[in-house]
Parts: structure tokens; sequence; C-alpha cells
């Protein structure tokens, strides 16, 4: 369809694969061409600073292509050409070379970015009618912001009496329960709840109330879901201890009855313990034929006594199941409730304290910025708002818009709406089947059918981009047949579940559509396989039968090993090849057995994961940080062991552990500014502090560490940005948040990535490998369930409108049966996503493992798949006809008799590569600002001028260099450190070295070649008329004393007066007992030495 008559609004449904960033590319440069001021008009958004990144660099190379007639332009003027029919191909280049100019030289205007940076950019533009400072920092750190909420609870019950009795009762509650009372692992799991949306609304209804009030409502609401659960035990208890005590009496025990204690009389005995439960089979079955109480195997004294029984059993019977029906919602209701009702009240306190936070430390979260965004466009023309940044938009590009959240999409629809109403080109590009981030807020409903719903009056054209530009033949036919039958399996056993739930709740769950959603969300999973296409691809999934008194890590680690062994005999280098992992502790698992199989016999390879490349793990960034810590707390003397460690590694010397780590370790090894110039050093600005810390241990020198110093620097300057500056400060923020900082995961010839398959997102690999094809389908119970934020307001509790409760399947019986159950539905969809994600990244190969179906075991769960290597094995196994003929039936290729489902035949790599060479990085060049910069320290002597008091500030700056000699060999080392630390440079350090050995080499001054003499250098000594002296250097044993006075000056009218000065020490260290004292006046620039007679 041309420029002139497409569709002013356009929803990209984009497969992965399938050419997303040419076809985001192609629309952007359509605007442009034609108009090409246009760019300041045009906002692309997308939702990593990575992607903004490559966007724009996309955009500006395939500028420069066309404008250049490059190679690389070719598919991109082609579809131009046809998109665009008032243009040639001349016109395009000038086109694109007008419009690159334009962008270089307004680049600020370029308007690709993320959402939450063009959002912070609005808010900081509304930050007085916001009520808040406009220079308030981001913080970005949910960690750092929970600890900090913690204490600050913490502190606060030191004076809150309501608090501490609410704590208490959390505490007492737990104990009962059989748990921990310490409950800090909770509440901070709680306290993750702080970042999400849902809880926005929680916190509004909560703000409408003054203290008192909040108070008055968690009391009330506390008493009313006790009394229930109490009150509805309390009865269930009377009943059932009504029966098992007329048993008892009667003689009788559980096992007289039918089925014994699995029969319906167990049904009185939980009762009794207050336990209420639905009739089971066996209980209906008693209750619809009484008769059925006794086996057929008692004998007749049992048979009468429970045929005497049998009116009482009834009778109560017919109670507990009518009471069943009446109490199941109210009681499962207020226990969902109780459960969380204490931590809901630290939640209120702790949304008190998280407005104490942004306001002490001037920061926002970024869950804030879309919130107040969305309460300020809420009222507001949106065209006023958005103006006030500087920028009108009239086409919006919105890409990954799967992840999109609900408060980011109220953002965007009001800009959207009115650009859409004066016929300009707007486009959003996502794919659901890709969404995998609900868990931080993304909402994929919103692509689904949200959009097309709000914005019909304006006619969406949704499109699919469906060929498939990345994988072989062979693994888009394996893909297209999974996600093909994969969802439907899913949706028929997700409604089959959905089919027990409450008519109404079914009502409310069909209506959102959940009864085809699976469905719907893969309908456009099939790909198309284009001409260009590979035809040499390969699929094998193993199942992997344990052994016995094995588990299914150790066993599938080793097959994994075997095969990257085997891949790359075959000729593929390791970086072809990446390990895909659902979890960073999977992810961490892997890299430790790699590295530990590694052995002489096999081909080496080495692994990058997140963990190696953290910047915490380099030897560099360990010495800064313990020398920082040192310098920080001089007495912190683990750090300063530590930093003695680390010193010897790098020389590769033998370390003595004990010598280490005594408190009086040598010190010697450190650098001499950081063991006599500590103090000035810490009052240096940190950034400066830590340049200096590089360039004392020398740091730059060494090539393996210069991507960490650099990473580190620029962490450390993203930090002082935000305005806390100090030493302290900056550890405390190590500690808390910045040591998870890590190198960008870039891959490298010889190296195995292992990366999760969220952080894989995006990216593509030759060759993929799955060992862990085990995670859950549906959402985990227990510590680790979700916690769901449920409405609250049409129960019978409802003096809290919001409360959340936490995912188990009793949830189906409550009054929240409609969230257990989408939640039931969209954690199904997550890890099926999950799974999609991971299987398209690969271009040639995918291998995956998975555990070997069990034996069958009888249980109470209906739901048939355990975890996704199930849900594929009943893929391959299946019969299901496929609905068209495009689909390739793969699921020939299961063997069940080597539980393996392969597609394609190995096939020989053509051209084996070599192992790369590995490139040298250049060493790092670090200087000190201060040898770049000259400032005069002091003024020209106007008397002297400046040729004369130069010479005297050399004398100085020698004199002070002698005072470190402990032996005159080590002159070579303290120039080396006068150079790096910038009092000298290179030039001057030569010639200081030549005339200091030359010096040091006369005759006068041998006995301290010698070794025979302890030395004395520049110590004040106190005469007897309380004058001071202070001699150069002092050289004494037990028969002699040798003292000199160097001079580094020409003035020879002033010998006679250096001579005087030099018999003033002679009778001062005689007078202190020294014996046979010598002295020497030694001119360093003569290269002439005096030797001075004592005065007679």
């Amino acid at each position: 369809m041309s420029a002139t008559n497409r569709s002013s609004f356009d929803i990209y449904k984009a497969s992965a694969g399938s050419g997303k960033t040419f076809s985001l590319t192609l629309h952007y440069l359509q605007l442009v061409l034609q108009q090409p001021h246009l760019y300041k008009r045009i906002l692309a958004v997308t939702f990593t600073n990575k992607a903004t990144a490559e966007m724009k660099e996309r955009i500006l190379h395939v500028l420069r292509w066309l404008a250049t007639g490059h190679e690389k332009a070719k598919p991109y003027e082609q579809a131009l050409l046809t998109q665009l029919p008032n243009l040639d191909a001349p016109a395009i280049a000038a086109q694109a070379t007008k419009v690159y100019q334009l962008i270089l030289h307004d680049y600020s205007r370029f308007s690709i970015t993320t959402i939450d940076a063009f959002v912070q950019r609005i808010i900081r533009s509304f930050a007085w009618e916001l009520g808040i400072d406009g220079g308030f920092k981001l913080q970005l750190s949910q960690d750092l912001v929970k600890e900090d909420l913690a204490e600050r609870l913490y502190l606060r019950l030191d004076d809150d009496k309501d608090l501490q009795d609410w704590v208490i009762g959390i505490a007492k509650e737990r104990l009962e329960e059989g748990k921990r009372w310490d409950f800090r692992q909770d509440m901070l799991r709680l306290a993750n709840e702080l970042f999400k949306e849902k809880f926005k609304s929680f916190e509004e209804a909560m703000a409408q109330f003054d203290d008192e009030q909040v108070q008055a409502a968690f009391a009330a609401l506390n008493k009313q879901v006790q009394a229930t659960i109490q009150g509805i035990e309390k009865r269930w208890s009377e009943t059932g201890k009504a029966v098992v005590d007329a048993v008892a009496a009667a003689g009788l025990d559980r096992e007289d009855f039918h089925y014994g204690k699995s029969g319906f009389i167990n049904y009185f005995f939980k009762a009794a313990e207050g336990q209420l439960t639905a009739p089971s089979t066996r209980v209906q079955e008693v209750a619809d034929n009484p008769d059925k109480m006794a086996p057929k195997k008692a004998d007749a004294a049992t048979r009468q006594r429970i045929a005497e029984l049998q009116p009482v059993i009834e009778r109560r019977l017919q109670q507990l199941m009518g009471w069943y029906e009446e109490d199941v919602v109210p009681y499962t209701t207020a226990k969902a409730i109780r459960q969380n009702l204490g931590m809901l009240r630290l939640m209120r306190v702790f949304a008190e304290e998280l407005a104490a936070y942004r306001k002490d430390n001037n920061a926002l979260l970024i869950s804030d910025t879309h919130h107040l965004l969305r309460e300020l466009t809420k009222d507001t023309n949106a065209s006023f708002i958005y103006e006030k940044t500087g920028h009108r938009y009239q086409h919006y590009l919105i890409d990954e818009f799967q992840d999109t959240s609900s408060f980011q999409w109220d953002n965007f629809l009001p800009l959207l709406t009115e650009t859409l109403a004066q016929g300009n080109y707007n486009l959003i590009v996502g794919d659901v089947k890709q969404a995998i981030y609900r868990w931080r807020n993304g909402d994929w409903r919103l692509l689904l059918s949200t959009v097309q719903h709000q914005l019909q009056a304006f006619r969406p054209q949704v499109k699919t981009l469906q060929d498939n530009y990345r994988s072989t033949t062979q693994i888009i036919h394996f893909n297209n047949l999974l996600f093909h039958l994969a969802p439907q399996l899913l949706q028929a056993s997700l409604s089959a579940e959905i089919a027990a739930a409450p008519a109404a709740t079914r009502q409310l769950l069909t209506a959102k559509g959940y009864d085809s959603i699976f469905n719907d969300a893969y309908a456009d999973s099939f790909q198309q396989i284009p001409a260009s296409a590979a035809d040499n691809g390969y699929v094998s999934m193993q199942y992997v039968v344990l052994q016995e008194d094995m588990n299914y890590t150790d066993e599938v680690l080793p097959l994994l090993y075997n095969q990257i062994q085997e891949l790359l005999k075959e000729g593929y280098r390791p970086s072809d090849l990446s390990i895909l992992t659902r979890t960073n502790s999977e992810a961490r698992t892997i890299v430790e057995f790699l590295v530990a199989m590694q052995n002489a016999n096999a081909i080496p390879f080495g692994v990058i994961s997140g963990d190696a490349l953290m910047l915490k793990n380099n030897q560099a960034i360990q010495m800064l940080l313990c020398a920082l810590r040192w310098l920080n707390n001089p007495k912190h003397t683990i750090a300063l062991a530590q930093l003695r460690q680390l010193i010897y590694l790098q020389n590769g010397a033998a370390t003595n552990r004990l010598e280490v780590f005594a408190s009086n370790g040598d010190n010697a090894v450190l650098p001499y500014e950081l063991q006599h110039n500590a103090s000035a050093l810490k009052q240096l600005p940190l950034l400066e502090l830590i340049n200096q810390l590089i360039i004392l241990f020398e740091l730059s020198t060494v090539p393996k560490h210069a991507a960490y110093l650099l990473a580190f620097t620029d962490k450390v300057q993203e930090w002082l940005r935000y305005g806390d500056a100090g030493l302290q400060e900056f550890l405390l923020y190590w500690d808390e948040d910045g040591h998870k900082s890590s190198l960008p995961a870039t891959a490298t010839e010889n190296s195995v990535e292992v990366v999760t398959i969220h952080k894989s997102k995006g990216l593509a690999y030759n060759i993929v490998l799955m060992p862990f094809l085990d995670w859950d389908i549906l959402p985990k119970g227990g510590p680790m369930a979700p916690t769901l934020w449920t409405d609250n307001s049409q129960t019978d509790f409802n003096s809290i409108s919001m409360v959340p409760v936490q995912y188990k399947k009793e949830l189906a019986l409550s009054a929240f049966a409609e969230a257990y159950y989408e939640e039931l539905v969209l954690t199904a969809m997550d890890n099926l996503n999950v799974l999609y994600v991971a299987f398209t990244r690969a271009k040639q190969r995918l291998y995956g493992w998975a555990p070997a179906k069990e034996k069958a075991t009888k249980t109470k769960d209906s739901f048939p798949y355990k975890n996704v290597g199930e849900l594929m094995r009943t893929v391959a196994e299946s019969q299901t006809p496929l609905s068209s003929a495009d689909y390739v039936d793969v699921r020939n290729g299961w063997s069940k008799d080597v539980q393996q489902w392969t597609v394609g035949k190995i096939v020989a790599v053509k051209e084996k590569k070599e192992p790369a060479t590995p490139t040298q990085q250049d060493p790092l060049l670090f200087t000190n600002w201060r040898n770049v910069l000259s400032v005069r320290s002091a003024g020209i002597d106007v008397k002297d001028g400046e040729e004369q008091s130069l010479p005297r500030k050399q004398g100085v700056l020698l004199h002070e260099l002698l005072s470190k000699l402990s032996h005159p060999n080590e002159l070579p080392d303290a120039l080396q450190r006068l150079r790096r630390e910038g009092w000298v440079d290179d030039y001057q350090q030569v010639k200081l070295e030549q005339t200091l050995t030359d010096m040091l080499n006369m005759d006068a001054l041998q006995p301290w070649h010698s070794g025979q003499y302890k030395r004395l250098a520049e110590r004040n000594m106190l005469t007897a008329d309380r004058q001071l002296r202070r001699p150069d250097l002092v050289l004494y044993n037990q028969d002699s004393c040798l003292v000199y006075d160097f001079k580094f000056t020409a003035a020879d009218d002033q010998k006679e007066k250096h001579q005087q000065q030099v018999q003033a020490y002679m009778e001062q260290l005689s007078a202190m007992g020294f014996k046979q004292v010598s002295g020497f006046v030694i001119y360093g620039l003569e290269k002439k030495s005096v030797n001075v007679n004592a005065r007679a």
C-alpha cells in the first residue's frame, strides 16, 4: 500500500525473526524522506536503552547508505520505491542526504527514547505543579528502597504503640501456625508489591483516610475475619465432635466403618478438628445411601451398633454438607485475607514511609513517574502537557508493545487519540507470544485486544509479519508445529479447570476471553519460510531417564558437556553456542560445572555469563574497593589484609597467608603514596581518588582489566550525578546495590555464553542448548506463591477495598475465585511465552533436555502437564489433526524407544572454523590531571627572577626525594613514584636520575652503599639553647657517625656558611654521644664533596 493511501494507524504483530527492526526503520524513513523536517515531530519509543541505541544507529546507517548508494541500502530502497511512488532512486538519495545532515545538526530532536526516559522528561517539566523538586534523582534499585523502608519501620516501632501491637500479633500468629516468629523475609517479599501498579490503587484508597480511620478500618477487618473463621470452625468442630464422641461411646472406631480412615466417617473426625472440607465422593455416596455406612464384611454386632448410630450420623452429615455450601466462600475468603492482613497493615506503614523516603532522598521510583503522569493527564489537555516539554509530536512509533503496562498505556492513549484525530500516521509493533515481563507490570492483553477496542474509531489495520529470516527450515517447521498444538492443549486443559469455577466466575472469565485466549494469542504463530532460508538445521529434544539415586541436574549436565564437545569437534566455535536457562541459579550451576569439567583431553573453551562479568569479581576492582575501604576506615584490617593479598597476586609473588592477614602484616608491599599520604588521598574528590589509585597500583597497564576499570569509573560517575559524593556514601551504595553491576555480555570467539532466557530476548544464536526444560506451567504455591491484589469491595469484608492474597488452590472456593483462575491462565501464558522466546533464538540448531515422564501416580491435580517438557512430549505423541496443510508434521521424529524428538539431520559444517586469534587490548591511559594542567604553586621571586628561583625549588624536591631513600638503590623506584604522582614529567625524571646517580656514586657517599650504617634522615635535633637543627642525612654505627648536607645551588659565596652549618651538626651529634663524627657538604650539581673539619 502506498504512503498516500495507507491506513493512518497500523498494529504490527511481529513474530520472532520476522524483520521487526527493518519494518520500524522503513516506516520512519517513509515519513522523513517525504518531509525531511518531520524528524522533529516523530517519537519512536522502545523499552531498553540498548534497543534505543540500536534503533538510532540503524536509522542513521540506512540514511547514509541510501545517500551514498551503498549495497546494504538495496532492500530499503526497493521497499521505499514501492511505498513512495512520487520519489525515484536519485530523489531518495538526495532526501536521505538532507535528512541525515538535519538530524546530525539537530541531534537532540532526534527523538528515539525509552518510555521511562520520555516520562521522566515530562515529569521534570511539571515538577513545580506536582510539588516535587525538579532535581529529583530516579531510584532504580528496588532492593535499596526495601532495605531502607524496613529500617524505617523498625525505628518507628519504638514510638508507635499500635504498630508494636500489630507486629507482636503477627509474631504470635506465626508461632501458632508452627512458623518462625521472625517475619522479615515475608515482609520483604510483600514489599516487592510496592513497585507494582496495582499497589497504587491500595495506596490511593488508604490516602483518603487519616491515621485513626486507617487504624479503625484494620482493627474492624481483623475482628471480622477472626470472628468469621472462629465461628465457622467452632460449629464444625462441635458437630464433628458430637459424632466422634457417639462413635466412641458405641465402642466403635473409624476402622469399623466403610473404607475405614479413608471413608466417609473421617469427614467427622476432620470436622472435629475444625477443618472445613468439601464432601468427597464417598461422603456423597453415604449421604445418598445411608445403608452403606457399614462395610459388607462387618459382623452382625458391628452392623447393629452402626445402625443405631445411623440417624445421628445421617442428620449430622446433612448438616455439615449444607453448611459447607453456606460456609465455604466466607471461610476461605476470610482465611485468605487473614493470611496477609498483618502484613497489609505494615504495607500501609511502608506506603507512609515510602513518601518520607522520597522526600528525604529527593528521589522517585520508576513506578512513581508513570503514576504521576497518569494523574497529571487525567483531567488536563494532553497536548498542553506534552508541549510544555518543548516538543509537539505528530507521529508515534511504539515498539515492544506487548511489554507496555496499563499505566504507560494510559499515558500514551490521549496522545495517540489526538494525533490520530488529526489524520497523522501512527504505528504499534509487538508480539503477544514474546510477552515475558508481566512481573514488571507488562500487560500483553493491551496488544491482544484492548488497543483495537479503545481506538476502533480510527480503524486500526492489524498486520502480521510472517516470514522468519532468522532460523533454518527445520527449526521453523518444529516451532510452527509446537506452537500450533501446545496452545490448543493448554487451552483445553485450562478451560477444564475453569469449568469447575462457580457460574458467575465462569461468566466473568469468558467475558475477558479466557475461554480462547491461548488460541487467540498464538493465532499468528505460523511463520513462512523465505527462499533465502538455509535447509541444514537440526532439532533434538532428549528426555532423560533418571538413574536410581540420581537427580536430574546430575544426569543432564554431563550430557550437555558431551554435546558441546561434539559440536566443537564438528568445527563450530564456542561463540556459536549459547546455553539458555530459566533462572540465574541454573546459569550459575551450569557455569560451575563446565569450568570444573575443563581438562587436557578435551577441546578447551571459555564460559561467559552475567556472574562471570560482574565488576566485583575482577581483581582490579577488588583492589580498588579494598583500598577505598581502608582509606575510609584505617582500622579496617580485613580490607588491608585483602589488599596486601591482591597485590601479591598481581605481582605473581608467593603469599604467606598468616603474614598477609596478620595485624602487623608487611605494608611495604603497598604503594609508597598509599602508605605515607593516605590522609591526603582521602581528601581528593572520589573520582580523582579512584583514578589516582589506578595509577598507584598500575592497574591500567594490564589489558584484561581495561573494560572493568572503564565500567567501574562510569558507574562512579553515574552515582556522582545523584549528588552523594562522599567516599563513605559510595561504599554504602556499592554494598547495597552497586555490587550487582556487570559488564555487557559481549561474545568472544572462544567462549560459550550462558544466559537467562529473559536476557536473551531480542538476540539470536547459531546453536541454542537448553538443559533445563522442566519449569512449571502453573503458578507455584507455598512461599514462592504470587501475590494477587484483589478487589475486596464486593465481599462481606469490605472495610478495606483492596487486599493482597497469596495464590493457592483454596482461592478457587473464595470470593477471589476470579483472581485465582486469572492468575492460573496468565502464569501458564507467561511460561509458554518463555518457551517460545527461547526456541526462537536458534538459527541453525536447537538442543533441549527434559526429565522423562515419571510413572503415573495418583494425584489430586487435574492439570495434565507438570512442566513444559511434559507439554512438549504430549505434542510429540499427539495424533491431533493439523488445521492446515501448510504445517509440516514433524511429530514423526519422535522415538519412544530412545525418548527423543528430532527434526532434520546433522549436516557437516562446510568450513571448519579455526579458533580465533585473540586481539590484544591496548593498555588504558589514566593520567593525573594535575600533571596535565600546570598551575604555578608559588610566585616567581621578584628579587631573583624565575631563572634563579627554579633551581632552588628543584633543590627542595631533591631534598624531599633523598629523605625517602632508605638505600641508594631505591632511587629508580622513588623517581617512578614521583612521575606517577605528577611531580615530574618523563624528561625531568631522566634528568634527575642522571644527576642523583652521579651524586650518589661519589666517594663520600660510599658508606651509605655499604649497608654497615643505620640511617636517619631529616630528623630534628634539639640543642641546649632550645634551637632545632635538621641535617639532611646521618649514617651511624657503634664506631662512627657521618653527617651530610646536600646543596643543589651554585652560590660560591655561601660555601663557608655551608661548612659552618655542618660543623654545628657535628657538635650536636658529639654532644648526643655519637663517636668519631665526620661531616660532608655534597654539591649535587657540581658533583663535588667537601670534607668538613670539626671546630677547634
